[in-house]
């Protein structure tokens, strides 16, 4: 099946029916790992349907990492078959929050997009929001070209800088490993022998860190922001191998604390309540479509 390791081609035709209009595929996904985008572009066109590229959490950051030579694979309109994409401009674009960017291969398929409605009124819009301030989106461009390719080369390099010392610090800690091969914006961290989310409990009571959580593997996935920063890195590697550490000690010891799941923080008081929570069926708290 689909795994954390990435939506393999062959996975995905198995998937496939006759129903299917469209592929959608994470450049990255919630652990940091982006899809083989050529090959499951190559599927899509023999089967004559779309490939969007959610390429919301990678947006910017991942062309610059690309250009650096960090990233060696093609995830954008360079590969044939990518009908669209979404970019989150206000992550590692450093655009104002919540600036996101839906972007077509060509004018057709952006016209295809639209949905005409006549009642007292002609209205055409391009979503389900109706009209919106153009706003946000006149900040994001300004930002665009006030940063320009070279502050955007130097914020990759030092986001790439935080990625490393995180992966790194990690597949030398007992007990713990990194998920996959993450290539840029979140490292998850999962274990063999250790209960992650009693990790992931211990760190939270330490009073700095909220951490997301994903299931299939379960894992702690540690998404450096827009303004990394290496001394923040070395506290989380130094206080994850404290909590690893404890929880190796005390193996038992219930969870306690807050839950992420889907971006809502959940605190329930019942602790056993929150221990079911972390343990329910995948489909319910799936990080990844």
């Amino acid at each position: 099946g689909i795994n954390a390791e990435y939506m393999g081609a062959s996975d995905v035709r198995k998937a496939l029916t006759k129903k299917t209009v469209a592929v959608v595929a994470s450049a990255p996904c919630s652990y940091g790992i982006v899809d083989p985008i050529e090959d499951l572009a190559a599927l899509c066109r023999k089967r004559k349907i779309g490939l969007h590229v959610d390429n919301c959490l990678g947006g910017v950051y991942l062309t610059f990492l690309a250009k650096l030579g960090h990233f060696r694979r093609a995830f954008d309109f360079s590969v044939k078959g990518v009908m669209t994409m979404s970019v989150d401009v206000y992550k590692h674009g450093l655009a104002l929050k919540s600036t996101s960017v839906a972007v077509y291969v060509d004018k057709a398929a952006r016209l295809r997009s639209s949905n005409a409605q006549f009642q007292h009124m002609l209205y055409t819009t391009t979503g389900m929001q109706g009209s919106r301030s153009g706003a946000p989106l006149a900040a994001a461009w300004v930002t665009l070209l006030h940063t320009g390719k070279d502050g955007y080369e130097r914020l990759a390099r030092k986001l790439w800088a935080v990625h490393e010392r995180v992966a790194t610090g990690v597949a030398v800690m007992p007990g713990l490993k990194v998920v996959g091969k993450p290539d840029a914006c979140v490292v998850a961290i999962g274990s063999d022998s250790l209960d992650i989310f009693q990790v992931s409990a211990r760190m939270e009571e330490r009073g700095t860190w909220k951490l997301q959580m994903s299931r299939n593997p379960d894992a702690i996935c540690y998404g450096y922001s827009a303004s990394p920063d290496m001394a923040i890195a070395d506290a989380f590697l130094e206080d994850l191998q404290l909590a690893a550490e404890y929880v190796r000690e005390h193996p038992s010891e219930a969870v306690r604390g807050a839950v992420i799941v889907c971006s809502a923080s959940v605190s329930p008081r019942d602790t056993a309540v929150l221990h079911a929570l972390h343990r329910i069926p995948a489909p319910l708290v799936a990080a990844k479509p």
